[in-house]
């Protein structure tokens, strides 16, 4: 009798307790980096906007949140600065425009750009693609010849950019 009971409370310990506390610990092993109003992004979460942010700029090499916000400019792998900027831009951008579910990703580039994505990254690729398009018919497209337009369209996104940051608020957990 006492061995089906020592067998009885270890099978509890294992399937009940065990769980939770291995969930604790998972907890812990992803540090949040920031948050942008109520959400916040975690650093698995950097490492694949990044991931899905390079995939932007190999379809569009003119993108003007990309430039808007210095993405290549920055050393860190993680930019945290601009990935702020542009979790930003498109928490405002839903607050002020409907989503377009019509425009879909050009997949024939995306395969030249011979970058794999999950599942959810490509779905936050084609909610960057629809901004992006979104961006372009407000303030028009860069073209690579004509340098004064191309100043003036980052200029008044910049200014765009100014009231967005000035609106939407943040707060940095992890600096890199």
């Amino acid at each position: 009798m006492m061995k089906l009971v020592g067998y009885f409370l270890f099978f509890i310990i294992i399937g009940f307790v065990l769980p939770v506390f291995s969930s604790v610990k998972l907890i812990y092993s992803d540090r949040s980096a920031f948050q942008v109003q109520n959400q916040i992004f975690f650093l698995s979460d950097l490492e694949q906007t990044n991931n899905v942010l390079r995939g932007l700029k190999c379809l569009m090499p003119q993108s003007l949140l990309l430039t808007s916000t210095n993405f290549d400019k920055q050393p860190s792998n993680l930019n945290l600065d601009s990935v702020i900027k542009i979790k930003k831009l498109i928490y405002w951008s839903l607050l002020e425009t409907p989503y377009n579910k019509m425009i879909n990703v050009d997949e024939q580039k995306l395969q030249k750009c011979r970058i794999d994505f999950s599942k959810h990254e490509r779905q936050e690729l084609r909610e960057l693609y629809i901004y992006e398009i979104n961006l372009q018919k407000k303030f028009g497209t860069m073209d690579v010849h004509n340098r004064k337009r191309n100043a003036l369209i980052l200029g008044k996104l910049g200014l765009y950019l100014e009231t967005v940051e000035k609106k939407i608020s943040h707060y940095v957990f992890l600096q890199n």
